[in-house]
């Protein structure tokens, strides 16, 4: 089974590039929560998911948060490829939910009250 046409080729380079964008993020946040449940407590595992937004990247790299903002933005090329009739879904559907996303993460990211909230690590 091989790849059938140019559109197809690339709707796999666009998924397998979000996927390594998540797979960075899970690689940056997993070592705070793991640690927090390496002692079974609920309330560092809170604070490991409240605190996750502020993780550092790495070395000189940037923050979780900026690279959560760029990987979760990757998504509004889903809008696109529903305008252009890529993939079957709805345009407006996609658009809310996109942009639903897209504007929660940016309310998180840039709110320092909001992104030491528990709800939002699990986000």
């Amino acid at each position: 089974m091989g790849v059938s046409s140019p559109k197809d080729a690339y709707l796999i380079l666009y998924n397998l590039a979000c996927c390594g964008g998540w797979a960075f993020v899970l690689f940056l946040a997993l070592p705070s929560v793991l640690t927090s449940l390496a002692t079974f407590s609920l309330a560092e595992i809170g604070d490991a998911l409240s605190g996750v937004y502020g993780l550092p990247g790495l070395g000189d790299g940037p923050s979780l948060a900026t690279v959560l903002l760029y990987v979760q933005s990757a998504a509004l090329l889903e809008i696109v490829h529903a305008a252009l009739g890529l993939v079957r879904s709805p345009i407006a559907v996609t658009f809310m939910q996109v942009m639903s996303r897209i504007v929660a993460m940016f309310a998180i990211t840039h709110s320092p009250a909001s992104g030491v909230q528990f709800g939002a690590g699990l986000m």
